[in-house]
C-alpha cells in the first residue's frame, strides 16, 4: 500500500472517530440522587447522569467537596430544584462559572407551607422532599424533556421517547402501588423526620407523628411527650427508621405496646442511576411499608 493510500486512510478512520456517533454522551450533574433516577428516565442512553450529593448522605448535612465541585465544572448541564428548596446549593449554582448550566426542575405548583409539627420547610415555605410525589417527579421529568434535547449530540425524539415511557411506567407503577398498599391503609406511621407526606398523601397513607420538624434541631420534651401520646393511641403503629439519618430513634420512648419497625430510604441510595430506577425507587417505599403487615402486630399482641 502506498504511502499516499495510507495517509488517505488514516484520515478517514479520524473523520469516524471524530463523528457524533463516536463523541463522548453529554455528561447531566443532579443535586440528588433521586432527581438523578427522574433525569435518567428521560436522558436514557443519550446522556450520562450522576448526582452530586453522594447517595450514602442526607442533603442535610452535606458539604462539598472539590471533587463534586469539579464535577459541576465538566457537567454539559446541571440539574437543581432551585434555592429555595436546596439553600445549601445556592452559592454554588450562582458562581459565574456555571452561568447557562443551571436549570431549575420545579415544575408544578408550590404547597402552603405547613405548620411545624409536619415539616421543615425552606425559603419557599414547601417541604423540599419534592421527589417523593409522582405528580412532582412527572414535572422535573417534563422539564428534563424541554431541555436536554438542546444538548449537543443528543436526538430529541429519543428524548420524546424516552419521557413517554416514563409517563407510561410512571402511571402504570402507581396504580399498581395503590393497590398493594390499600390493604395497609389500616397502619399508622411515625417517621423520624418529616420528608414522607408527598409519598403518603399519594397512597393514603397515615404519618401521625415524628420524632423532628427538622433534623438540625433536637425535639422538645413537650414534643416527645405528644408523640409517645400517639403511639400508644395507635392501633397499628409503625416506627419507620431511614437510611441516612436518626437510627433506632423510637428507643428512647416509652411505649409499652408492640411496635412493627421497618426502614425506608428518601434518597433511594440503592437504587442505580438507570431507566427505570425512579419506579422501582416508589415500589421500595412501597415495599417497606408493606413491612409493617397489621397482622403480625395483631398476632404479638
Amino acid at each position: 500500500m502506498t504511502r499516499r493510500r495510507l495517509l488517505c486512510l488514516l484520515l478517514l478512520l479520524l473523520g469516524f472517530t471524530s463523528s457524533p456517533a463516536w463523541a463522548e454522551r453529554p455528561l447531566i450533574v443532579t443535586s440528588t440522587h433521586p432527581l438523578a433516577l427522574i433525569v435518567k428516565e428521560v436522558a436514557g442512553e443519550q446522556a450520562d447522569v450522576r448526582a452530586l450529593v453522594p447517595a450514602d448522605v442526607s442533603p442535610h448535612h452535606y458539604s462539598m467537596r472539590p471533587s463534586e465541585r469539579r464535577s459541576l465544572a465538566e457537567a454539559d448541564r446541571i440539574y437543581w430544584l432551585g434555592a429555595g428548596l436546596e439553600p445549601y446549593l445556592q452559592g454554588t449554582m450562582s458562581d459565574s462559572t456555571l452561568a447557562g448550566k443551571t436549570r431549575t426542575l420545579v415544575g408544578a405548583p408550590q404547597e402552603p407551607a405547613k405548620n411545624d409539627d409536619h415539616g421543615h420547610h425552606h425559603g419557599t415555605g414547601e417541604d423540599p422532599h419534592v421527589w417523593l410525589s409522582p405528580e412532582r417527579a412527572l414535572a422535573m421529568a417534563r422539564r428534563a424533556r424541554e431541555t436536554l434535547g438542546a444538548l449537543d449530540g443528543v436526538d430529541d425524539q429519543a428524548i420524546e421517547r424516552n419521557y413517554q415511557h416514563f409517563e407510561q411506567e410512571l402511571a402504570e407503577t402507581t396504580e399498581r402501588i395503590r393497590a398493594q398498599l390499600e390493604p395497609l391503609q389500616v397502619i399508622t406511621l411515625f417517621t423520624y423526620h418529616d420528608a414522607f407526606h408527598y409519598f403518603a398523601d399519594h397512597f393514603g397513607l397515615t404519618i401521625a407523628g415524628t420524632l423532628t420538624s427538622n433534623p438540625e434541631r433536637s425535639p422538645s420534651a413537650r414534643h416527645i411527650a405528644g408523640l409517645q401520646q400517639s403511639l400508644e393511641a395507635a392501633r397499628f403503629p409503625c416506627i419507620m427508621m431511614e437510611t441516612q439519618l436518626g437510627g433506632d430513634w423510637w428507643r428512647g420512648l416509652d411505649v409499652p405496646q408492640p411496635l412493627a419497625v421497618s426502614r425506608w430510604d428518601p434518597i433511594g441510595g440503592d437504587i442505580p442511576i438507570a431507566v427505570g430506577g425512579y419506579t422501582a425507587f416508589l415500589e421500595s417505599l412501597a415495599d417497606a411499608v408493606s413491612r409493617c403487615r397489621p397482622e403480625q402486630q395483631s398476632e404479638e399482641k
